[in-house]
């Protein structure tokens, strides 16, 4: 039901900490219509890891609640979420609010696009007839450059003193980031789906008919076809490791394949290619718009609003991890230069840390 284990066991633990989660909210004693889950639990490719006591979900859990009119405290949201987090010993319960007015004006993504065909309703009623049938070709390639951005962001992150703490945190990112590289393959060669083994199916078949998009090498294809894998397997406890050098370059690939895609032009740089999504969206966005972006970034109120600080963030990533500069000044004059508009950013120390961190505040 939530893995693609078969094993009683699984099911039976994982469906004990999503009742766990759903009580929380009810909880709170807020009103919603309905709670889902998303994600890989919500179509039935979980993965699990048994820690000598239980079976946990890896990485974490995601969850959707559609509220019958008010938005939910961003505050108290966060608040729940860490403490689910905590007591599951999960890395991260994620909670989403959306209030149900906005389902039938969502547009064309790989969340929503996953919400409407691929989820499952954990409370209250069936909402999801309210939100646009979406063709998955309708999904744009920025969602692909955002992923793609995202778990590069969660490769940096292996490298904060926490989590090199955790190996199996590190494996799951590494497993997490070659997905993502077989999905800009799939999505650029066939199209979205959201089932791992339909994408592994579809990504081995362009690999065998030699019609990938983008060039990978032998060893790079076997990776991501161990990633998918790994990823729809329930023994979760063996690691996956991978060469830096090798998951730079898959990703260098990836990132500029799909770059090119949104930009309709092919782009050689890592940096070009960073400084031309960061533009080419923003500019999308009225001057109005874009005043209303650096007024709550300024004024420290809502950052999800805040459109512009996210795309320079987001689009930053693939350029500090490819390049990484290695000299002191060369390091912090990089950090400076892509950062000095972000309130509050120049205070921090010029490391990979401080990169995530920003990631973590506006994008995540």
């Amino acid at each position: 039901m939530f893995t693609a284990s078969n094993d009683s066991r699984v099911e039976k633990d994982i469906a004990e900490d999503i009742s766990f989660i759903v009580e929380a909210i009810k909880a709170e004693g807020l009103n919603y219509d309905a709670i889902y889950l998303v994600g890989s639990f919500g179509r039935s490719e979980g993965t699990a890891h048994f820690d000598g006591d239980r079976w946990r979900g890896l990485n974490d859990y995601d969850l959707l609640i559609i509220s019958s009119g008010e938005v939910w405290d961003e505050d108290a949201l966060k608040k729940l979420r860490h403490q689910l987090s905590q007591t599951l010993r999960v890395d991260f319960v994620d909670i989403g609010c959306l209030p149900r007015s906005t389902l039938r004006h969502l547009s064309p993504s790989i969340a929503n696009y996953d919400l409407k065909n691929a989820s499952l309703r954990l409370a209250g009623h069936d909402v999801l007839e309210d939100i646009p049938e979406f063709d998955v070709k309708d999904i744009p390639a920025f969602e692909f450059a955002q992923l793609i951005c995202n778990r590069i962001a969660g490769i940096l992150s292996t490298k904060l003193p926490l989590s090199t703490r955790s190996p199996q945190y590190c494996a799951n990112q590494y497993v997490k980031a070659c997905i993502a590289v077989g999905d800009v393959v799939v999505y650029l060669g066939k199209h979205y789906h959201p089932s791992y083994e339909d994408r592994k199916k579809m990504f081995m078949s362009l690999a065998k008919e030699r019609q990938m998009p983008f060039f990978l090498s032998d060893t790079a294809i076997a990776f991501v076809i161990s990633a998918y894998e790994k990823k729809l397997s329930h023994d979760a406890q063996k690691g996956f490791g991978i060469d830096d050098g090798v998951l730079r370059d898959m990703m260098r690939s990836a990132f500029l394949a799909i770059a090119a895609r949104c930009l309709g032009k092919k782009v050689d740089s890592v940096r070009v290619a960073s400084k031309a999504l960061t533009k080419h969206y923003c500019n999308h966005r009225s001057f109005s718009e874009r005043v209303d972006d650096l007024l709550c970034v300024w004024m420290h109120s809502d950052k999800s609003r805040a459109s512009a600080m996210r795309y320079r963030i987001l689009f930053s990533l693939p350029t500090v991890y490819v390049e990484c500069p290695s000299t002191t000044f060369r390091r912090w004059f990089s950090y400076a230069s892509r950062y000095w508009l972000i309130p509050g950013a120049l205070n921090k120390s010029a490391d990979l840390t401080s990169v995530v961190r920003l990631w973590e505040e506006y994008c995540h």
